[in-house]
């Protein structure tokens, strides 16, 4: 029971690596240490944790919304260090495929593309047709 417990735990930090750290830790760039401390915070209860309803997810959409480009709208969604269940409920929100195999940052570029990169992408169409 200690050891599955030891083994999700080291899974959930490595779920946080980005696609970049995960290529450069297995070439042998990185390497991965433990350190032990104690917690920060406690882990919520699992209801507690469910706080980003679909509510929010909307919030979040129409702050993508308003970003200027895509930059911007990865920039705001690292500062809000949302949870991969939160990124996969706001990918519901706008209609997005989400598969439980896609990592965090596959999630990230699909919330991106789903809200902020389609509105470019029909602004840049709507740019080319006025100029003929």
């Amino acid at each position: 029971m200690l050891a599955s417990k030891l083994m999700k735990d080291i899974a959930d930090e490595l779920e946080k690596l980005t696609d970049n750290q995960v290529e450069m830790l297995a070439n042998g760039e990185l390497e991965l240490r433990f350190t032990l401390a104690p917690r920060q915070q406690r882990k919520a209860p699992k209801d507690a944790q469910d706080t980003f309803t679909t509510m929010s997810s909307h919030d979040l959409i129409e702050k993508l919304n308003k970003c200027n480009d895509r930059q911007d709208a990865r920039e705001l969604i690292e500062s809000m260090n949302l949870t991969k269940k939160n990124l996969q409920d706001a990918l519901k929100a706008v209609n997005a495929n989400v598969s439980s195999s896609d990592n965090r940052d596959t999630l990230v570029d699909r919330l991106i593309s789903s809200t902020i990169g389609v509105r470019l992408r029909s602004e840049a169409i709507q740019s080319l047709g006025s100029e003929q």
